[in-house]
């Protein structure tokens, strides 16, 4: 077995496993910054894949070496290997149905025969041409196995999500702040072009009682740019995460990259004027770039798989990880597995309304420590998918994203009505800055301005 054909294996290795390994390795690492570690299963798991399927085809490989070019076998393999390289291609630009790609594979089968038939030196020349692009296809392998390594062994520590100080810290005798954030809250469908039949009861009381600024605009389209655009208050063009979950951003107005810098936030400035201040966030990891600048904090992680569409668990060992996602590939070929992501998003609203309960839970507490003056809490509701039923008043996977809205209206009377009751709270009411991260992109009008309001 010589170099070339290790390469041709290489490049059969990273094809195949590219529709996963990419959601991995992304320049802006987004499957470590929005995930607690360890992770480091699922990053070995991908590359016991890469390594064993690109061995398995090695030895394939050295197997047509002692093939005639007569046999049946190298059209197959013509037509198979330009499939593979066009399927790996196209991916990064748009998704075609496993009924398109049969029809590709087909047609390239029936070329490669023809091609054959026609000509036994042209063939020749393209089954060796379609070797040389399979080897070339190998060469990324070695940047990725060490990639994967190194975040194998930067996520391999187990990360606290949440934390709290507020037991050691005195009772403060400064006014009281509670800034909610709804994700992907439409401005239009809440205060300005409601839909017939949405009630929003408290989104309405709130907005009678309020000071409204009616020229702001969105941070960013994103929430992993817009949460470090507003706590910063400067605008973030871009983000990246190191393999250690450190947060990079590049700030608009410099037009570099640097480093998350937690001691020119708000929560910095709210600690050097003496102000305690607790967080309860979702998707986001607050409580990994906020430590040591807030008194309490909990993390309620994004509810996606790691990569989306997939079964990879960081809970799970290497040796499941590494399995689920061959067995899920060829799951999808059978006529028995095009269940069009049913299961899929099954478990997505289930575990959103998992992550709604506990930000509902945990967000009471915080608001019931009344040591903590400055609360920032960020809800993983409007944003999609529907998790409640707004006739039934039922978290529920039948509703539409005005039922979640509805929903944000009921979480929103729980804090208000929390923050009344809390004890120990000075006889003025608490201010209340209501904001959305971004705007809600299916019902939001271009120009719509962000919300904010307080009490």
């Amino acid at each position: 077995m010589n170099g070339q054909t290790l390469l041709k294996g290489a490049g059969c290795g990273v094809l195949l496993t590219l529709w996963y390994v990419k959601g991995l390795l992304g320049p802006s690492r987004l499957s470590v910054y929005f995930h607690p570690f360890p992770l480091a299963t699922v990053f070995l798991g991908v590359l016991a894949d890469l390594i064993v399927i690109s061995l398995l085809a090695s030895l394939a490989w050295a197997w047509t070496e002692h093939l005639n070019m007569t046999s049946l076998v190298w059209p197959v393999l013509l037509a198979g290997v330009l499939l593979l390289e066009c399927h790996s291609i196209v991916q990064f630009y748009t998704h075609f149905s496993h009924q398109v790609w049969a029809a590709v594979g087909v047609f390239f089968v029936i070329a490669a025969f023809a091609l054959r038939w026609w000509s036994r030196t042209w063939f020749g020349r393209a089954t060796q041409a379609v070797g040389w692009s399979v080897a070339l296809c190998g060469f990324p392998i070695f940047l990725v196995v060490p990639e994967l390594s190194c975040l194998a062994a930067s996520t391999s520590g187990h990360e606290v999500r949440g934390f709290s100080h507020a037991e050691t810290v005195q009772g403060a005798t400064v006014p009281r702040i509670c800034w909610i954030l709804f994700d992907e809250l439409s401005y239009d469908q809440v205060y300005e072009h409601r839909a017939d039949g949405l009630a929003l009861p408290n989104f309405d009381r709130l907005h009678r009682e309020s000071v409204t600024f009616t020229n702001v605009q969105p941070a960013a389209q994103y929430t992993n740019l817009a949460i470090p655009a507003m706590f910063l208050g400067r605008p973030v063009s871009r983000m990246r995460s190191s393999a250690s979950g450190d947060l990079n951003i590049d700030v608009a107005d410099r037009q570099r990259w640097e480093r998350f810098d937690v001691s020119k936030t708000v929560f910095a400035d709210a600690r050097r004027l003496r102000w305690t201040s607790g967080i309860v966030g979702w998707a986001n990891p607050y409580c990994r770039f906020m430590a040591g600048w807030v008194d309490d904090c909990y993390w309620i992680p994004e509810d996606d798989p790691i990569i989306a569409q997939t079964n990879l668990d960081p809970s799970r060992g290497v040796v499941a990880n590494a399995t689920s996602m061959p067995l899920q590939w060829l799951h999808t070929l059978l006529p028995i597995g095009a269940s069009n992501g049913e299961e899929y998003n099954r478990n997505w609203v289930a575990g959103r309304e998992h992550h709604y309960d506990l930000a509902m839970e945990r967000a009471r507490a915080l608001i019931q420590k009344s040591s903590i003056r400055f609360l920032f809490i960020h809800l993983p509701v409007p944003h999609p998918p529907a998790i409640y039923d707004r006739k039934t008043r039922r978290l529920s996977d039948h509703g539409s994203y005005l039922d979640n809205l509805a929903l944000a209206d009921v979480a929103l009377y729980d804090y208000l009505r929390v923050l009344d009751y809390t004890p120990e709270v000075p006889s003025d009411h608490p201010g209340v800055v209501l904001l959305q991260d971004i705007t809600q992109r299916g019902l939001q009008r271009s120009g719509t301005v962000r919300r904010k309001t307080s009490r």
